[in-house]
């Protein structure tokens, strides 16, 4: 368990550094090849000098053959050839996992055009079929009947889980339910226990703990071990509709986007 205490810090450090890394390496990598090309070089002329004496021992009047020409620049270039070709693994899984990350951005970005096209839709949609002063008339009559609406209407809006009667607020989905400290506390620990042991847990999985709606995209978005730790949530307060306070879920470590198409 220590080894792996200390191999974890030093995995995650690699994997967020990667692309500076194999950058670095790779450079270095070409210098390292040059200086044994020209010390390999060297070495070539004096042994294909050694293997010409050698062929002419031989009765024959033929120069020494192509193949044993190539033998003898494998055995001498070997190192420049070795170098050379971890120098071109550097750059390309650097290419590979630069095109990972960009593409898993792009997704990100898109689901993030297409939540703020729905709203604008919603938004003009609403314009269209109402006036500005129509609009603001709208909005005080529901202020009114909000001072003025009773409890129970209100709780209609939450998510009773049947598991308490503690107000909770879960910012990511943005969805408030009844249940009690302790049992988001229970799921919080079972959540964490399957982490540490290597198994990655997804928003779903949270949510669905927690008793709530699960969404389209929270498989989408998990928490792993090497890459972003246990999840941490802390207890915070608000107050729903200005009068029932309720204790926020703030989450301290967010879930990793993970594209399913790089899973």
């Amino acid at each position: 368990m220590k080894a792996f205490e200390f191999i974890k810090p030093v995995t995650k450090f690699a994997k967020d550094h990667s692309n500076i890394i194999l950058t670095v390496a790779g450079s270095a990598g070409v210098v390292a090849t040059t200086l044994s090309a020209v010390k390999d070089t060297k070495k070539h002329a004096l042994n294909i000098a050694y293997a010409e004496y050698d062929w002419s021992k031989r009765d024959t009047d033929d120069p020494l053959p192509k193949k044993e020409r190539f033998v003898v620049a494998m055995k001498s270039y070997w190192p420049t050839i070795i170098l050379g070709a971890a120098t071109v693994t550097c750059f390309v899984a650097n290419g590979v996992i630069s095109e990972k990350k960009i593409a898993g951005l792009g997704t990100a970005y898109n689901v993030a055009v297409t939540s703020f096209n729905e709203y604008k839709k919603s938004v003009g949609k609403r314009l269209k079929e109402t006036d500005i002063s129509e609009m603001k008339k709208e909005e005080s009559q529901t202020e009114a009947a909000e001072q003025t609406s009773d409890p129970v209407e209100k709780e209609q809006k939450i998510i009773r889980t049947g598991k308490g009667e503690t107000l909770f607020k879960e910012p990511i989905s943005g969805q408030m339910f009844y249940s009690s400290p302790e049992e988001v506390r229970d799921v919080i620990n079972t959540l964490n226990a399957d982490i540490s042991q290597g198994e990655a847990q997804t928003l779903n999985d949270l949510l669905d703990g927690l008793g709530i709606q699960t969404s389209s995209l929270g498989d989408d978005f998990m928490w792993d071990v090497m890459e972003t730790g246990n999840i941490a949530i802390t207890f915070d307060s608000g107050v729903y509709m200005g009068r029932e306070p309720y204790i926020l879920l703030d989450h301290r470590n967010m879930p990793m986007y993970m594209a399913p198409a790089f899973r």
